[in-house]
This record gives C-alpha cells, structure tokens and sequence, in this order.
C-alpha cells in the first residue's frame, strides 16, 4: 500500500487512545490532550485518502481541483501539502497552497516561519511553469506570455510572503471562513463539485464525498457572500 506508514502510524495513535477508553474496566481519564491526538490521527487517517490521489494525479495539474481541494478544512489541506512538500518540494503549487494552509490550520506566524526556513529553497525557484508560459504563448502571443513571466514574482519566496501579507489582515479581522467539515460542506456543495465522468474526475469527487458524508451544514453568516473574502478563501 503506498505511503502506508503514514496511514500506519495514524491507526496507532487512534487503536492506541480509543481502545483503552473504550474497555469498561478502564478507570483512567480520557482527557482533552488525549482526545485531541485521537482527533488528529482521524484528520491524517482522511488527509491519506487526497494524499494517495495526488500521487497518482500530480496536484496543480488541474485548477478545477485545485478550486475544490481550497474548499476542505484548513487542517486537511496542510496536512495533504505538508507529505507532498516533503516528497515533491519543486512542486510550486504544493508551495504556493501550503502557505495559506499553514496560516490557516496553524497561524501567520508559523507560516512566516515556514518560508524563513525554506528561504534557501524557495528563492532559487521561479513561480511561474515553463508549461504555463508556453500554454500561453501559444493562445496569447509570445508578448502576452512574457509579460506575465516579467511581471511575476522573481521568486518563491517573494510570491509567498505577498500571499501572507495579502491574506493576513482579512484572516485577523476577520476569522477564518471556515474551520470544519461542517461549515465547509454549504461552499464545497455550491461549486466545490467536480463536472465531468472520466477517471480522474470521479475519484476527486468519490473522495470528497465520502469525506463530506453524513456532514450537516453549519453556515457562518457573512453580509455578503460575493465579498473579496469568500472568492480569496477559494482561489487562494
């Protein structure tokens, strides 16, 4: 099974904490700290699942993934990028959404503290694909696709802190659009949805699904949902 050590280690953590609660003759506390990693091993036991299908199908090959994959829990996300960084670290989408996702699952100073630590790494890199700009060329003109490489970003490192910078005063002002499944569930069910029957498609789909199943919509209300907020949450 690929990647089963992670999968292992997760079954561990919940086998380990929830069977001994669960005996009648176990008179131990079950405290917060305790249900917390059972949690947590329940959140990578779900993150294998997206894990496993971008290992097969490369993540940022498609947008309209991408779209639907920015909808799941900030903690899904960071831990699905946190493994694919790990094994794909040029892989400038895996990048560009483990920032956002560290900000949003942990805080802004762990994810400034992530690009400090992975300066080295990330200043060498362009943020651009080659592929994007060629794609480009091809439709737009040769000038178009060179416009947007010139007026890109010079590098990862940059491109990361402009994200924080452009997200941290509506996450602080703010709060998080949504934290759980359940406050997720209205915006993935509204255009998180995948169009489409070939394979690759109906797995994305067949995995949010079940991730989603059995969820009920918890809403926060927000004024206006067209707002800058909502479409960055999204796209970002």
């Amino acid at each position: 099974m690929p990647n089963h050590e992670f999968v292992e280690a997760a079954i561990g953590t919940i086998r380990g904490k929830g069977n001994q609660s669960t005996h009648t003759q176990y008179l131990g506390g079950f405290d917060l700290e305790d249900f917390d990693k059972v949690v947590d091993g329940l959140f990578d036991m779900l993150s294998y699942l997206l894990i496993n299908y971008f290992e097969k199908y490369k993540f940022g090959s498609r947008n309209d993934v991408l779209y639907s994959f920015s909808m799941l829990p900030p903690i899904i996300r960071y831990k699905v990028l946190s493994f694919l960084y790990i094994k794909y670290p040029d892989n400038i989408s895996v990048i560009d959404k483990l920032v956002l996702a560290t900000m949003k699952a942990l805080s802004v100073d762990e994810a400034k503290e992530w690009i400090e630590r992975e300066k080295n790494i990330l200043i060498k890199m362009g943020t651009v694909k080659e592929k994007a700009i060629n794609e480009i060329a091809e439709k737009e003109g040769i000038e178009v696709a060179e416009f947007i490489r010139n007026s890109s970003p010079a590098n990862m490192y940059i491109l990361c802190k402009m994200k924080i910078l452009k997200v941290e005063d509506i996450v602080n002002s703010r709060g998080r659009l949504y934290t759980d499944f359940e406050s997720a569930l209205p915006y993935y069910k509204s255009r998180g949805i995948l169009i489409g029957d070939d394979l690759e498609t109906t797995e994305f789909n067949d995995i949010m699904n079940f991730l989603y199943m059995g969820r009920k919509e918890k809403i926060r209300e927000i004024s206006n949902e067209n707002n800058p907020y909502v479409i960055l949450n999204c796209i970002l």
